[in-house]
């Protein structure tokens, strides 16, 4: 089991250890069928039935985290951006994503873009793009 998935019980996530991301609790035994069709079925069964006994979140209750974080164990580490605007703290996995969540700010003098946000690198729990939310961005990884 632990060759394949990683249960995090304080955020309540199960990480596949090949993609290096969180597998949404009713996607299971759909992403073991499709993404790891080489394991044999019944290791896919084993997961499957150790994943509905475990207390697991769906995408939208995943923890946002403004405060820099020590990275957790299993995700991938991506590059990213930070909003600058004071109390703001938006993260974004790319520059056009931050210029769109940018333009909601009022056009006060913020600065110019650079200033705008700043580089930083990111995790997520689940991807997909209905799924993806940056939680935190990481400490000590300039």
């Amino acid at each position: 089991m632990d060759s394949h998935v990683i249960y995090n019980p304080e955020h309540k996530v199960l990480i596949c250890r090949q993609h290096k991301t969180a597998i949404p609790p009713h996607f299971v035994e759909r992403h073991l069928r499709g993404d790891h069709s080489q394991l044999a079925l019944e290791t896919r069964k084993e997961i499957t039935e150790y994943a509905a006994g475990l207390n697991l979140i769906e995408p939208g209750q995943a923890t946002v985290f403004q405060e820099k974080r020590a990275p957790i164990h299993g995700l991938v580490i991506v590059d990213g951006f930070r909003c600058s605007v004071p109390d703001c703290g938006m993260l974004a996995g790319s520059k056009s994503a931050m210029r769109k969540h940018f333009k909601e700010h009022t056009r006060n003098a913020y600065g110019t873009e650079p200033e705008r946000f700043v580089k930083t690198k990111l995790q997520t729990f689940f991807s997909g793009q209905q799924n993806i939310r940056y939680y935190a961005q990481l400490w000590n990884m300039h």
